[in-house]
């Protein structure tokens, strides 16, 4: 069983309830499953926003969800979100080459450990 019967949802998403109930455990499948879903829901408001015309609908959309997800982890598994954030210090700019976006403005300090993998290298 998980250790959430139930999670504190962010800020921006209070008008709908300040908490909710965690669904059943999913497999990885079944996880997968629901990221698609996710993925199509949150194209679905970049259209919503495009149509709206929005400057930067795709930015728009990622960036307030992002936003929502790493607030949630924050509320609910704050040794968790630190980890997170110094995971994507070290995605970003693997993804993105040269970018200074997050260089050291999430943990400055930090000695961030190396990203684990499946053994693929």
């Amino acid at each position: 069983m998980s250790e959430f019967s139930s999670i504190r949802l962010p800020v921006a998403l209070h008008a709908l309830a300040s908490d909710a109930i965690v669904s059943d455990a999913l497999d990885g499948e079944q996880f997968a499953a629901r990221q698609v879903e996710f993925v199509k829901d949150l194209f679905g408001y970049v259209a919503y926003l495009r149509e709206r015309s929005r400057a930067t609908p795709v930015a728009d959309a990622f960036l307030a969800t992002f936003v929502n997800l790493l607030e949630a982890l924050e509320l609910n598994a704050p040794g968790e979100a630190q980890a997170c954030a110094i995971q994507l210090q070290q995605i970003i700019p693997v993804i993105f080459p040269g970018s200074t976006a997050f260089a050291n403005s999430i943990a400055p300090h930090a000695v961030t450990p190396a990203i684990e993998t499946d053994g693929a290298e």
